[in-house]
């Protein structure tokens, strides 16, 4: 006989079965105690779950669904995370306890994915049991690139519900780079009035997120436990805000910001610009553009990125060798780290935030506070031996862009490996070989999908699913005890069922901002 199994994805923790059934098919009605209260956006939500569950011709024999708070769960004799709950699964009764919202939150999330999964059933119903439920990493991310191509802001809210299904909890939001700046900033509207548009063929492609569509965005994820990040790429990857800002580069020539589909590959591309490191108005426009981000993003992190510096203009500019010979820096490298610092310094003493940069090789000289961001194979590693508190998103492994198969890598540049969805699932962000007491500075990871080569929403969806689903149980459930068949055999039961309406509707090609 089977063993009874829960299809919820990330896999559970723990479930120990028990004998019996608990019959869904006479509905499900819900409550609190008084000791409890849930946020009015999760009641809201399991209201409108509950809609579409049958209701029951006779109310005094449905189905319990109690949330009420657990204040000392332990795990092996020491608290749980705050993201931790506990559902014990009756025969009438389904109780959710948990410690905090966020355990309430993905109590609700698993639940939901075991009832719909089976709702189309004969006679739906669950395996008795108990489920105890917590999260491997606390750092469990997706990150969007919207400056190469935008979406919509009701494709990003259905994006953060996927999200917040699979228990991720960081949004990384990409808002700029060389082909487009994509954040309003009211105190330097050129960024946007320049610095958001190009030329895609015949077509005046671009666009942007205003200060009150970020708000929105920011609050929708919020309420489903996800902090946003916003990222604005410096010293590199700037061309779109120089295009606005030519002053602040080291020669004031004219910057035309190009269609991704026309580039050529990074390593070829002679056009490419960083802001000059020895100009103070360069630090001036970062520092209007943090305080307006600051005050619509709540995260305590601001991502600089930082990765990718192009040094042939630093090399050539007359004030940034001027600058190099006056702090005794023999290489680019310490120009870098100059530049970095002061946005870091910026940023945490201004704006009490801190900030995160991807790994440009790894370094000992970056402020302390700084997250480190590892993208390539053995960084994280590195950046952890050297004390440094580490996202680790080996690109070789988290990269949703790369094409899964061989028919999808036809259309991709030749540096783009092939990463299927199982070897995603396999995916450990704990680099091997890294001592046991270094393990506490990998925070965890985050899927990118930069859209160079996904132009479209629905490429977007075709690149992401399943496989941040995969990542997400990489992160969320432990190492040990789940399979990539077990994985499969999930997924597949969730994902029979039809799916609820998605917000979001197919979007032209931006030519106004949205």
């Amino acid at each position: 006989m089977m063993t009874p199994y829960l299809p919820i994805v990330p896999q559970v923790a723990s479930f120990r079965p028990e004998h019996g059934r608990c019959l869904l098919s006479r509905g499900l009605q819900w409550s609190t105690p008084s000791t409890a209260s849930l946020p009015l956006a999760l009641s809201d939500q399991i209201d409108n779950w509950l809609t579409r569950v049958k209701p029951s011709s006779t109310p005094d024999n449905s189905i319990k669904l109690r949330f009420q708070r657990c204040d000392n769960a332990t795990k092996n004799g020491s608290d749980l995370p705050d993201e931790s709950y506990r559902l014990t699964i009756e025969q009438h009764t389904i109780t959710a306890e948990a410690a905090s919202e966020a355990g309430w939150f993905y109590a609700f999330q698993s639940l939901k994915q075991a009832v719909d999964a089976v709702w189309h059933q004969p006679h739906p119903s669950l395996p008795v049991g108990t489920v105890e439920d917590y999260p491997r990493f606390p750092w469990r991310g997706a990150m969007l690139d919207s400056a190469r191509h935008i979406q919509s802001v009701d494709w990003i809210k259905g994006f953060l519900d996927r999200m917040a299904s699979l228990k991720l909890n960081r949004f990384h939001w990409h808002l700029s780079d060389d082909e487009g700046w994509r954040a309003e900033i009211r105190s330097h509207p050129q960024l946007t009035d320049i610095g958001a548009w190009r030329a895609q063929g015949n077509t005046r492609y671009g666009g942007y997120f205003t200060q009150n569509q970020m708000h929105d965005i920011v609050a929708y994820a919020r309420d489903r436990h996800i902090q946003v990040i916003p990222e604005i790429e410096m010293p590199g990857h700037c061309n779109a805000a120089l295009a606005a800002n030519p002053q602040l580069a080291c020669t004031n020539e004219t910057i035309t910001i190009l269609s991704p589909l026309e580039r050529l590959p990074m390593s070829q591309r002679p056009d490419r610009r960083a802001f000059c490191a020895a100009n103070e108005g360069v630090y001036q426009l970062i520092a209007d553009v943090l305080s307006e981000l600051a005050d619509v993003f709540d995260a305590p992190y601001l991502h600089i990125g930082g990765d990718e510096t192009p040094r042939n203009t630093w090399e050539q500019c007359p004030r940034c060798q001027r600058l190099m010979q006056q702090e005794g820096y023999a290489t680019t490298d310490e120009l870098r780290t100059h530049f970095l610092r002061r946005v870091h310094e910026i940023a945490l003493t201004k704006l009490n935030r801190t900030t995160i940069a991807w790994t440009e090789k790894v370094r000992d000289d970056l402020p302390d506070e700084q997250l480190t961001h590892a993208w390539f194979p053995g960084e994280a590693a590195a950046a952890a031996r050297l004390g440094r508190t580490t996202i680790n998103s080996n690109h070789e492994w988290t990269y949703l862009d790369y094409p899964s198969n061989t028919s999808e890598a036809r259309d991709r540049p030749d540096w783009m490996i092939i990463l299927p969805i199982e070897k995603i699932y396999h995916f450990d962000p704990l680099p091997e070989g890294l001592e046991e007491k270094l393990h506490r500075l990998i925070l965890g990871s985050e899927a990118p999908i930069w859209t160079e080569y996904t132009p479209d929403e629905a490429s977007l969806d075709q690149q992401i699913m399943p496989r941040l689903a995969a990542f997400a149980e990489a992160l969320w459930s432990p190492r040990l005890g789940r399979s990539y068949d077990g994985f499969l055999l999930r997924w597949d039961a969730i994902n029979r069922r039809p799916e609820p309406a998605h917000p979001s509707q197919p979007a032209a090609p931006a030519t106004t901002s949205i």
